[in-house]
């Protein structure tokens, strides 16, 4: 078993170190591909992570690569036993990320096409939400319906600031707790 870790925009590899050893401290082999800094579409981020890692992967994405892991998910769809959404945007079929996030994030990142939303289907993934609490506004709202949602008492980096807690959910959510 795999858990593929990718971090939100603007964080590398670097972002997962405190996470990776408790995870492997667990017997889950991880990896942590990087997005590269900059991209002309959500489609040169999915090329960068194309290879979950084998299969019966689990895919954790944290923030913006909330879109990146459904378009991985939507591209093959069979090695990826379940998605985890850290404090991610969800994607919204028929509206784009900058429709989602705003003006404000679209001024930001005007170098990349907006990527319209791949619907996301519970029934052939396991679908898990894990809510930062300390996020304000909050990344997504999540109905629950074919979702495990999770709570956790931290900021939008928990990868950071509260590892022991966000590798104990990766590692339940893998199937090792």
């Amino acid at each position: 078993m795999t858990v593929t870790l990718l971090g939100g925009s603007g964080l590398g590899p670097w972002a997962w170190q405190r996470v990776v050893p408790l995870l492997h401290s667990r017997g889950i082999r991880t990896r942590t591909p990087r997005l590269r800094p900059t991209a002309s579409s959500l489609t040169d981020w999915i090329d960068d992570a194309t290879d979950p890692g084998g299969t019966d992967v689990t895919l954790v994405a944290h923030s913006f690569a909330g879109y990146v892991a459904a378009g991985l998910l939507a591209r093959d769809p069979a090695r990826i036993s379940t998605v985890v959404f850290l404090d991610a945007v969800l994607p919204q079929p028929g509206r784009s990320w900058f429709d989602v996030m705003g003006p404000d994030v679209e001024a930001y990142l005007t170098y990349a096409e907006p990527a319209i939303a791949e619907p996301l289907d519970p029934t052939r993934t396991r679908l898990v939400y894990i809510r930062c609490l300390r996020t304000t506004p909050p990344a997504a709202a999540v109905d629950g319906t074919g979702w495990t949602v999770h709570p956790l008492d931290a900021g939008h980096w928990p990868m950071v600031t509260r590892p022991e807690e966000t590798a104990r959910l990766i590692g339940e959510c893998a199937g090792r707790p």
